[in-house]
């Protein structure tokens, strides 16, 4: 009778897996979601883009074997992916216009620094020179 009320540790039934809650976030659970992040980075708020970095990031201390396949390829989306600064973004008009001032005022800058350098050598050498020639004649 005894062994009828205590049941080998298999046949007891399991509590069901709980998933984690987040009471103290401020973003909705969607942030969360890793599934075609590609897509939806770049219109993500920054908070959001944290937060699931934050996650990932948590996750990935654990065995990949136990990541989804979405949280893999948002994993290697954060780590290689075209955002921040592997951004491939075009430069607009006025970009490429300032791009192209800045850089030949620095070239004219450069070249005016290069003509005075070889000027100031030639002076420097004349002066010498004379120095040398007029402690020759006083001795």
């Amino acid at each position: 009778m005894l062994r009828r009320l205590i049941r080998p540790i298999w046949r007891l039934p399991r509590a069901p897996k709980l998933q984690s809650i987040r009471y103290n976030s401020t973003l909705n659970e969607e942030y969360l979601d890793t599934k075609n992040l590609p897509m939806r980075w770049e219109k993500m708020e920054k908070e959001a883009q944290e937060e699931i970095i934050d996650h990932l990031s948590d996750l990935q201390d654990e065995s990949w074997k136990k990541l989804s396949p979405d949280n893999k390829r948002a994993c290697y989306y954060l780590a290689y992916g075209e955002w921040g600064p592997r951004n491939k973004q075009t430069m607009t008009v006025p970009e490429v216009v300032f791009k192209l001032i800045t850089s030949g005022i620095l070239f004219i800058v450069l070249g005016v620094t290069a003509v005075n350098y070889a000027i100031d050598k030639e002076k420097k050498e004349q002066l010498e020179s004379s120095s040398n020639q007029s402690a020759a004649q006083v001795t």
